[in-house]
Formats: structure tokens, C-alpha cells, sequence
């Protein structure tokens, strides 16, 4: 059985400044997929991998190899500004003509940042967002511990830490 869970939504729309005089190119908005399925980083070699996770969480805990860190939520409110992380998307991006639909891959500790930073991104424009479903420490084990079931780093996905 694969790890890779695809899932569409049908709520999808096109990029808010569509060329009307062109078909309308419907893409998968949202999927969540395993951190050790292929499409992760193979399937998507040019997809920008952002961690959404805070600085002490990516200093402190370790981060993906190749991640972009633009938090969800941050020190010392943590509380999120999907405005300013849309701004800060689109600042690490730059000047790409096609902005909007850079393939976004979105991690967080569990799975439950990304998703809300996906569905962020998503309702702004953006057209290829996923998210690892597991997060970088995965689900939580019978003990209440992560990093023992699933997740980036579990699944052995290239990480680093300092």
C-alpha cells in the first residue's frame, strides 16, 4: 500500500488573473501526500519545499534539506497572519511570471500547520499547494511520542539540524 494519499478538491479554481482568451487550466489544488512517497521530492523535482514550523522548532528540532522557513506562526504571539504569510510566499518566490502556479510543497511538525497554511495559499490564488500529511515528526505513537510512526525524518527523508 502506498503512502502517497492524493485528494483533490473540487472547489478549484482558476489563477485570479486568467487570460480568458485561453482555456482555463484546472489543476489539484490540494493534496496531502506521505513524506516518503515519491512525489514528494521526485515526482515534484521543482516544487519549493517551505516549512511552516517556527524558528525554535526548525533550529531546535531539525528541518528537510532544501526547505524555504517562512513560518505559520511565529514567537512570541504565535498566532497566525495569513496575510503576512502569503506576503512573505510570494517575497521568497521573487519575480517568477508564473507565481501562482509554482508547484508549493508545505510542511509543518504534524501535518496540521501546513494544511491551514495550504488552504491559505489556496483561497489567495496559488493553484499547486500540497502538504505533508505526516509532518517532519509524524503521528503520535501509543506513548504520545512523535517521530516513531511516521513523518519526514522517521520515513528517512534527507534533514538536517542547527
Amino acid at each position: 500500500m502506498s503512502s502517497t494519499n492524493f485528494s483533490q478538491n473540487s472547489a478549484e479554481r482558476p489563477h485570479r488573473d486568467q487570460d480568458w482568451s485561453k482555456p482555463v487550466r484546472y489543476t489539484s489544488a490540494r493534496r496531502n501526500i506521505g513524506s516518503s512517497s515519491p512525489a514528494c521530492r521526485t515526482r515534484f523535482p521543482e516544487a519549493v519545499l517551505i516549512d511552516v514550523r517556527t524558528r525554535a522548532e526548525h533550529k531546535y528540532v531539525g528541518f528537510p534539506k532544501n526547505s524555504i522557513l517562512i513560518p505559520w506562526f511565529d514567537e512570541p504571539d504565535l498566532e497566525s497572519d495569513p496575510d503576512s504569510f502569503y506576503e512573505s510566499v510570494l517575497a521568497v518566490l521573487g519575480d517568477r511570471s508564473d507565481v501562482m502556479d509554482t508547484e508549493l510543497i508545505l510542511i509543518c511538525r504534524s501535518g496540521f500547520r501546513s494544511n491551514e497554511a495550504l488552504k491559505c495559499l489556496q483561497s489567495k490564488g496559488f493553484t499547486c499547494v500540497s502538504h505533508v500529511a505526516s509532518g517532519f515528526e509524524g503521528d503520535l505513537d501509543e506513548n504520545d511520542h512523535r517521530g516513531n510512526l511516521n513523518g519526514w525524518r522517521n520515513d528517512g527523508m534527507p534533514w538536517s539540524q542547527g
